[in-house]
């Protein structure tokens, strides 16, 4: 069996310009940050596998939908994306519930919402849209992710957070 230290890549500049005292800071920094991402890792696809698993509270067909976006996500990816928008909001998914899929006749999934209970009655809606129209009245100008704070009365928070698919990536603006 090895040790973790036989994993740990130290540049030699570090190894013979920095103080014993300080390597050791930077070996136990390094340590935790490594322990740091892999708790975040865990903790995104505990969230992802227990979001797929759930059936949604509303579910819909849209008849006449058009997807006019390029790439095909996968339900897979569009969750993933989701949980790693929410959790940059800083939003706690231990509760969270898929509460709408919409999909086209082809079973491709046009919008997808998850809701996040907060404290005292109020909620986050995490939706998924994919560019294209969805339906006779609803239509997307891009693929995104957005968050949207509602109270306890069901009014919106008008802070909102939101994340667009570009040119292959996605840019989150949190």
């Amino acid at each position: 069996m090895s040790s973790i230290d036989e994993h740990i890549v130290v540049p030699a500049s570090a190894e013979t310009d920095t103080p014993a005292a300080d390597r050791q800071e930077l070996h136990v920094a390094g340590l935790s940050n490594g322990v740091d991402q892999v708790a975040m890792a865990t903790r995104q696809r505990v969230y992802v596998e227990r979001l797929l698993a759930q059936t949604p509270k509303e579910e819909r067909v849209s008849k006449a939908s058009v997807i006019r976006e390029a790439k095909e996500f996968s339900k897979m990816e569009i969750v993933e994306a989701m949980v790693k928008f929410a959790i940059d909001c800083k939003l706690e998914l231990g509760e969270a519930e898929v509460s709408k899929i919409i999909t086209n006749e082809e079973g491709k999934i046009l919008v997808m919402e998850f809701k996040v209970p907060g404290d005292n009655g109020s909620y986050q809606l995490i939706g998924f849209t994919i560019k294209g129209r969805h339906g006779d009245r609803n239509e997307a100008g891009k693929t995104g992710i957005d968050r949207t704070s509602w109270d306890a009365d069901d009014m919106p928070d008008p802070e909102t957070s939101y994340s667009d698919y570009i040119d292959g990536k996605w840019l989150f603006v949190a």
